[in-house]
């Protein structure tokens, strides 16, 4: 993955693209989600599939203008290529996954070099391989 995401960044896309349509017309769309949709923008990252909803239901087709900006948006800010999903909600998702599933390979390959260091560790207590050795086997 080239660059990181996070609720933030996610946010910071959603107002960039919505901010694309005006000040005062992104403000609007944000009271009319609050209000019409009870819809908390701070929870945007969490709830992508109710913010897109929403979004089509105040915009219909016109939507599809925004989730592409958005998407474009995240391209920009990750440098990761999205052209393969259908929306910016699928591709703020898989970007998750992708890294979450990076951190549990880092988090493995630090775990295996612990493992390595706690060799060396005991192999430096004991002066060598062969008194390990001996000292497991009295």
């Amino acid at each position: 993955m080239t660059g990181r995401i996070n609720d933030q960044i996610v946010l910071n896309v959603i107002e960039k693209g919505l901010s694309s349509l005006g000040e005062n017309p992104k403000n609007a769309v944000w009271v009319c989600l609050e209000k019409d949709f009870h819809f908390d923008r701070h929870n945007a990252p969490e709830k992508l599939d109710e913010f897109q909803k929403a979004l089509e239901r105040v915009f219909g087709f016109a939507s599809n203008f925004l989730d592409a900006l958005m998407k474009n948006y995240l391209s920009e800010a990750t440098g990761e290529d999205l052209s393969k999903y259908s929306s910016f909600a699928e591709s703020v998702t898989d970007l998750f996954k992708k890294q979450r599933a990076e951190a549990r390979i880092e988090d493995s390959s630090k775990s295996s070099i612990l493992s390595s260091y706690e060799k060396v560790d005991i192999i430096t207590a004991t002066g060598s391989m062969d008194q390990t050795e001996e000292t497991s086997s009295h």
